[in-house]
Order: structure tokens, then sequence, then C-alpha cells
């Protein structure tokens, strides 16, 4: 039903001849140790991701692209993105020594029209291949932590802030494009 949440601790969803019917706003809650997203999250009506795995060692791998329509919330442990596109059009919310863990491969796409919480924290070592920042609102899009880009900066609307202690590489190769920011 509308705006109701699915809670994954342990096991999955699967479709063995059935329907999941995602077509009104949902939620996706993920708790207890490290799991790959399923079928929950292959929707355009998903609404907030909340991970509140175990402890910061645990993690949940995103098996597919995924759009956010809503928050992020990362109350612990990491969200592997690793060769994949994350496109948040909502806020962000990660609690301290939270990470995204990302490669080369990886398409991270911000776009929202309000202020967003929290952070960007990557986890030691990650690197994305485009990172895209369309923003509204008064504050700033914030990078917590060190991040490599491979490939495009686009910063088309808002404000991107390394923040103390961060550091953003640019590879070799790899193009700031600045619109409106």
């Amino acid at each position: 039903q509308n705006n109701s949440t699915i809670r994954i601790n342990n096991g999955d969803i699967t479709i063995s001849g059935g329907v999941f019917n995602s077509s009104n706003s949902f939620s996706v809650l993920y708790e207890g140790n490290s799991k790959s997203t399923g079928v929950e999250i292959n929707t355009s009506t998903l609404k907030d991701v909340t991970i509140e795995v175990t402890d910061n060692t645990q993690s949940v791998a995103l098996s597919n692209n995924l759009v956010i329509n809503g928050k992020l919330t990362v109350s612990s442990g990491s969200f592997d993105i690793t060769s994949r596109q994350l496109s948040l059009y909502g806020d962000i919310d990660m609690a301290s020594g939270t990470t995204i863990e990302s490669n080369q491969s990886t398409d991270l796409v911000v776009q929202t029209t309000s202020n967003v919480t929290g952070g960007l924290r990557f986890l030691a070592g990650s690197s994305v291949h485009d990172l895209t920042i369309n923003k509204g609102g008064t504050n700033d899009i914030m990078l917590q932590s060190n991040l490599n880009i491979a490939g495009h900066l686009r910063l088309m609307k808002g404000n991107f802030s390394v923040e103390n202690g961060a550091t953003l590489t640019m590879n070799a190769a790899s193009v700031i494009h600045i619109e409106d920011g």
C-alpha cells in the first residue's frame, strides 16, 4: 500500500511466476547482517531507503542501478554501490562511521530541491566515474571523506563543499564541469 515499508532482515524477495506490485510509493529498511538488494528496489516508486545493519562492518550491496525518490539514511554499515548508478532525489543522512563503497565504474547523481541533512562519506579507496550535483536549497552537498573521480564532476546547480579532512582527487583526463554552482 501507499507509504508502506518493506523490512528486510534475513532472506530476500524473489519472483517465481507471481507479481510484486510496487506501483505505490513505499520505503525499504535493511537490518541484520550483510546482504544484497533484490526485487524490492527495482521500481520507480521507491521513496526512502534506510540501512540499519548490525554494525559498521556489515554492508548492503546494490545489485542494480537505483533511484531513491526520498531519503537515503545510513544509520550503520556501508552502502556498496560498486559499478552501479545511484540517483538520489531527496535527502542524505549518514551517521558517523558509515560509508558508501564505490569504484571508478560507479556513477552518483544527487539531484534535489530541498536542503540535505548530511554529507557523503566514502570508504577509503573509493572512487566514482561521474559525480553529478544538481541541487536547490540553501546548504551545500558536503564531501566528508576522500574520493577519486575518474570521469566527470558535474556541478549543474548548487554548491559542493570539500569538508575539513576530506580530499577530492581528479584522476588523469577527468573533467570538472560547472554550470550553475
